[in-house]
């Protein structure tokens, strides 16, 4: 690989056509979310506040976070299906097979991880917490989902419809970390959402894909509704999915108190 084609590929964002590698993936990543701890471990000092204050405890952390895995699953499936249904997504046969399945899964499992918890920290973390102290929850989540939106431009197969379904996606995120109390359960969703695209159904995800998914699959139809280049997440179906999401939500957690 070329020092240029590197440099594309670094941070999974990719020419189109191209399949992101593992080992290439995983060094971008590494670095990113190196970065976002240190950051936020800075402020805490500054603020004189535990690092953990920022979304990283609350109660059931660990449970929320398998539970916020099962849901960004189930979400996925429910648009592959639905995608299905309409003649949208095609399955072409399984493209990876055996041992090579399985450690693809676990390896892409622990870098969408890494990539949910770094940007779960980024953009629903310290930053959340603190403009939320400045200016309340809700425009402090409208402006950071504006700009998890705008880190996306630089995706080659991104479109507009994707770049504005990344900005309601932040604003659910959002809603899930304030009405939990914590970033668990975006982080478990974010990871699993990634996973289950890339990996699982082999689509792209941000006009993005991998090396080794799992199932061999084409989009066909109105770009609209199939996602085209950007995957299923461009689709306009992620919208209801994730209103769905939401409320999902709010009937399984504890109201927050008004002056949360």
């Amino acid at each position: 690989m070329r020092q240029s084609d590197y440099l594309r590929v670094t941070f999974l964002h990719v020419d189109k056509g191209h399949e992101v590698p593992f080992h290439v993936a995983s060094v971008g990543k590494a670095l990113q979310l190196i970065a976002t701890l240190g950051a936020t471990w800075v402020m805490s000092k500054v603020e004189r506040r535990n690092i953990f204050a920022y979304g990283l405890i609350g109660p059931r952390f660990l449970a929320w976070c398998v539970r916020g895995w099962l849901i960004g699953l189930a979400a996925v499936s429910l648009m592959i299906l639905s995608l299905w249904s309409l003649g949208c997504w095609h399955f072409d046969g399984m493209h990876t097979h055996g041992s090579s399945a399985l450690l693809y899964a676990i390896l892409w499992g622990f870098l969408f991880s890494a990539v949910a918890f770094s940007e779960e920290c980024t953009f629903r973390g310290y930053l959340f917490v603190t403009l939320s102290r400045g200016m309340n929850a809700w425009p402090a989540a409208v402006c950071l989902s504006i700009l998890f939106a705008a880190v996306h431009l630089s995706g080659s197969g991104e479109n507009w419809f994707g770049i504005f379904a990344l900005f309601f996606t932040g604003l659910m995120f959002s809603f899930i970390v304030w009405r939990t109390k914590s970033l668990a359960a975006a982080f478990g969703l974010h990871a699993s959402w990634d996973w289950a695209q890339s990996y699982l159904y082999g689509v792209a995800d941000s006009g993005n894909r991998i090396h080794g998914y799992l199932l061999k699959s084409h989009m066909s139809g109105s770009e609209l509704l199939s996602g085209g280049s950007v995957g299923p997440e461009g689709s306009i179906l992620v919208i209801p999915v994730m209103l769905l999401i939401a409320v999902a939500v709010h009937l399984t957690t504890a109201p927050r108190h008004p002056s949360d």
